[in-house]
Order: structure tokens, then sequence, then C-alpha cells
């Protein structure tokens, strides 16, 4: 497991990367079927 060896903060970096990137599939999606 690479992920391990990487630095706190990196993982921490990586964390807020994809939950940006999950939270903004997620809005699309329920827009997408709201409208």
């Amino acid at each position: 497991m690479v992920f391990l060896l990487y630095p706190l903060q990196v993982k921490v970096e990586l964390g807020k990367q994809l939950l940006k990137k999950w939270f903004l599939i997620n809005s699309k999606n329920s827009l997408g079927t709201a409208g």
C-alpha cells in the first residue's frame, strides 16, 4: 500500500480533492434527476 507511505498532509489534500469531485458529481446528478 503506497498510500500509507504518504505524509498525512498529502493524504488530507488528496482526500479534499476526492471529496470535492464526489460532491460535484453528486450535485450534478441530483440536479439532473430533479430537473
